[in-house]
């Protein structure tokens, strides 16, 4: 009901203020004149008595280079007009802000009761040439193309000695930090020619980074708050930047005094290895000082919370070193504290103030209040194409609430999640009617470019053989939106702005074929609850048959953002297929032979997962788990049995280089079990790439026949530890892995696979986000049935 009212003000009052307001103030603007360009007001000037005279005959003076006609169209003085001392004079300012004159000056005469008015003007001189002399490191195109003037541009004295400093700027970014650059003053003043002189003198090369003096924290640590770094053939240049290594000291006296080491200072010395002084050794020099600890906290100002409960909020405690980082923390969560409970205008400051004690310090901390806000009205801009509910059922807070900023941050998070928008912004504004106690609420978001895209690409793997991929996707459709011709289909003006997502897939390939068809609903019914359907065709050929599916699907899922589901997410989900086994061999397996036909599959299945990884392709910290029953018979069928699984990763982040490049080490388990009779296509099955390598695709599997078919098990169990770091920039990573488990016939274990190997994953930006894979494994425990493969990869190449 709310929602509702919320919306009719949100057309009604908007048409109000548009004709309203808009449209006198255009009428007003109609009526200004039209400037050739935004102006500054000159300041006014002292009343002339010529002002009001008319003006006869107006002449410009001074010109050598410049077009008169440039003048006069700067100016609002003609003839013609009365003359004005206050207009002549913000004439004369609109010319020298052109850069163009050195002086501009009017000189009005009275004749027989009109003005002849006379501009004098001094030219700024051209600049004939711009030269380099000595220039080997770069070519004079490339230096011309850092200045902020050519030749034929007024000549400016400023501008010619900030181009000196451009100049000696790239050549010391270059490693050639003794450069030497000078013009000629002569040639300048005379000829007007701005002639640059290099001295390039030697390049250097940082060969070595040492730190002295350092005790509280290692090298590997401390370099990684520095810019400077040292030569690697073909890697790294290893260039010396005296500016650059001052701003590194900097930096790492920073980073000491932000972990409690006040008083500490840090500068460096450099160290030449070579008579040539083109080989440097680098040392920063450390002076670490007293670490200090904090005595008191002092809070003051509070009067909505006590001391108590804001020391509560804080993480830094007495007696704790002084750490900036934590406190900055604990500022912004008091902050928080304010403005979750409406004190959205709340500041929180601190000082440190050397305590009596050596070695220690008291924290005071200031608390200007405010006044607690409640929630007005809610506006929404910038959602040109996208329905205003679909912004308005992601913010999840309402009008007449107590103004809570961890709820619009929130908000902000979700907008932005759901793809839909690049950005979103939530800012409280003083509402019309100026109310005391309450904050209107401005959302502003900007449409993502990419709701709608066409992927088109090829792909190979170990598992899978070369396959297409070709996918139509709608991330904002709507399927309510139905075009009025065919001439609103074409354009893209129709099935959009609901924020549903409809995809189309189609991947052809050498070992299987798939086409599939997905519509998602995220608020079924305007509900927080997805729904999803789809349809699908599969055809593969398996050990000993060829596998045909042909089917859809239904679903409901949902995020808790509360309660005691907190982060976990839940999915209800009915499928029913048609699976054909067709093209049997001759003595087959009897579990193959037994569903050789169509057969009819119906299941319905409940998953539970809770995910908190960084990211979905590369994550480095985080976990995800989930577990799943599956009923077949479900809706009918010719099978009914269960099906339990569960899955668990964890990833931790253990190194973090110079580059940002993070070391990554993650385990992982899976299992299953099956209850009840199932048939061999929904049976488990291991191997691969995507689940142990060091054997083929599920070569890990039960077999029966004469022919030793895979027929899967009831029970599987996987687990597995993994590696990663970075071997060259954000391009290549390694990594070395352990992947080990089984697939039985039932519960139990009776042999146990493992297999041990390294690879190498390539991430280039041209093919996307999803890096290459390229494995080697040695199977170290195995079946002797077993299938095993000892190369693994999957390549994905995007053609657009």
């Amino acid at each position: 009901m709310y929602v509702e009212q919320l919306g009719c003000r949100g057309t009604g009052y908007r048409f109000r203020v548009t004709w309203v307001l808009v449209v006198p103030l255009l009428l007003v603007l109609a009526s200004v004149p039209v400037l050739a360009q935004p102006v500054t007001t000159a300041p006014a000037a002292p009343a002339s008595p010529l002002d009001g005279k008319m003006i006869r005959d107006l002449t410009i003076s001074g010109l050598e280079q410049i077009d008169e006609s440039y003048i006069r169209n700067q100016m609002r003085t003609r003839v013609g007009q009365p003359y004005s001392q206050n207009e002549m004079q913000e004439d004369i300012s609109r010319l020298l802000r052109t850069t163009r004159f050195l002086d501009v000056r009017a000189e009005p005469e009275l004749v027989d009761g009109q003005i002849n008015l006379e501009l004098v003007v001094a030219e700024k001189p051209e600049v004939q040439s711009v030269e380099f002399v000595g220039a080997e490191e770069f070519k004079p195109k490339d230096l011309l193309k850092e200045l902020r003037f050519a030749p034929g541009d007024p000549l400016d004295l400023f501008e010619v000695r900030q181009g000196q400093d451009t100049i000696a700027r790239l050549y010391k970014e270059k490693g050639y930090a003794y450069v030497d650059v000078t013009y000629d003053a002569e040639l300048l003043k005379t000829e007007r020619r701005v002639v640059y002189t290099i001295v390039e003198n030697q390049r250097v090369r940082v060969r070595k980074v040492r730190f002295d003096g350092n005790v509280a924290y290692d090298k590997r640590e401390l370099k990684g708050q520095i810019e400077t770094k040292s030569y690697i053939p073909i890697f790294r240049t290893g260039d010396f930047d005296p500016d650059r290594a001052m701003r590194d000291a900097a930096n790492v006296q920073q980073y000491y005094r932000d972990r409690g080491f006040l008083d500490a200072e840090v500068s460096y010395i450099e160290e030449f290895l070579d008579v040539a002084r083109e080989k440097l050794q680098l040392t920063f020099r450390v002076n670490e000082g007293t670490r200090y600890t904090v005595s008191d906290i002092r809070i003051r100002g509070n009067a909505v919370f006590s001391e108590d409960e804001l020391l509560g909020v804080m993480q830094l405690k007495i007696g704790d070193y002084l750490i900036a980082s934590r406190l900055q923390l604990d500022l912004k969560a008091l902050q928080t504290e304010y403005g979750s409970n409406g004190y959205i205008e709340a500041q929180v400051t601190h000082r440190t103030v050397f305590a009596e004690e050596p070695g220690q310090v008291i924290v005071e901390i200031t608390v200007e209040e405010g006044q607690q806000f409640g929630v007005g009205w809610i506006e929404i801009n910038g959602h040109s194409h996208t329905q205003e509910k679909v912004v308005r059922r992601e913010l999840r807070f309402y009008p007449e609430e107590i103004y809570d900023v961890t709820k619009t941050e929130k908000a902000e998070k979700r907008l932005k999640g759901t793809g839909l928008f690049s950005e979103a912004t939530i800012s409280p504004v003083v509402p019309p009617d100026q109310q005391a106690n309450v904050r209107d609420v401005l959302v502003t978001v900007e449409e993502s470019a990419q709701t709608s895209q066409f992927i088109a690409g090829v792909s190979a793997s170990a598992d899978a053989g070369l396959f297409g991929n070709i996918v139509l996707e709608n991330k904002n459709f709507d399927i309510g939106d139905w075009p009025r011709n065919w001439g609103e289909f074409l354009r893209g003006k129709a099935f959009r702005g609901a924020g549903q997502t409809m995809r189309m897939e189609l991947r052809p390939g050498t070992e299987f074929t798939e086409f599939r068809i997905d519509f998602r609903e995220p608020y079924f019914l305007d509900k927080p609850i997805g729904f999803s359907v789809g349809a699908s065709l599969f055809e593969r050929g398996r050990d000993g048959y060829d596998e045909r599916r042909g089917g859809g699907y239904f679903s409901f899922d949902k995020r808790f953002e509360d309660g005691l589901l907190k982060g976990w997410g839940a999915e209800l989900a009915f499928r029913a297929e048609y699976v054909g086994v067709e093209d049997v061999e001759s003595f087959a397996a009897k579990d193959i032979r037994d569903v050789e036909g169509g057969n009819y599959l119906s299941t319905a299945k409940f998953t539970l997962a809770h995910d908190t990884t960084d990211s979905r392709f590369d994550p480095t910290e985080g976990h995800r788990v989930s577990f799943a029953w599956e009923q077949a018979g479900a809706m009918g069928g010719d099978f009914f049995y269960a099906k339990l699984t569960g899955g668990a990763v964890r990833h931790w982040t253990l190194a973090i280089d110079d580059e940002d490049r993070r070391s990554v080490f993650s385990v992982r388990g899976r299992a299953g079990q099956i209850l009840g009779d199932a048939p061999v296509f929904e049976r488990f099955y291991a191997g691969g790439i995507s689940s142990m390598r060091g054997f083929d695709f599920r070569g890990i599997s039960p077999r029966d026949g004469l022919r030793k078919n895979r027929i899967g098990g009831d029970f599987m169990l996987l687990t597995g530890a993994e590696y990663s770091f970075p071997l060259y920039t954000k391009v290549i990573r390694g990594v070395f892995f352990f992947d080990m488990g089984t697939v039985e016939p039932n519960l139990g274990i009776n042999t146990w696979r493992a297999a041990l190997g390294g690879g190498i994953r390539l991430t280039l930006p041209i093919f996307g986000t999803v890096p290459m894979e390229f494995d080697l494994a040695i199977p170290v425990s195995k079946d002797g049935d077993d299938d095993t493969r000892i190369f693994s990869f999957f390549i994905g190449l995007p053609f657009f």
